[in-house]
């Protein structure tokens, strides 16, 4: 079995903790899942102004458009 005397777990912390090695990686992933959760919270907020802008100017287009009534057939 294998164990771990505290002092070696120190080490081993202390070790893990000055070595910087992958943190350009680490920033970058938590920066672009900012970015992402960024994007879909405004994705959220924006969609539902967005649908009642365009259904009130489809109705408002609807309204303002009516057609000319048809023409009698000529014999």
């Amino acid at each position: 079995m294998f164990t771990l005397s505290s002092r070696c777990l120190v080490t081993l912390v202390t070790a893990f903790v000055r070595d910087e090695r992958g943190d350009d990686l680490v920033e970058y992933a938590l920066l672009a899942g900012l970015i992402g959760v960024a994007g879909v919270l405004a994705f959220r907020t924006l969609s539902g102004h967005m649908g009642n802008a365009y259904t009130a100017w489809n109705a408002n287009a609807q309204s303002k458009w009516v057609p000319d009534a048809p023409l009698a057939p000529t014999p």
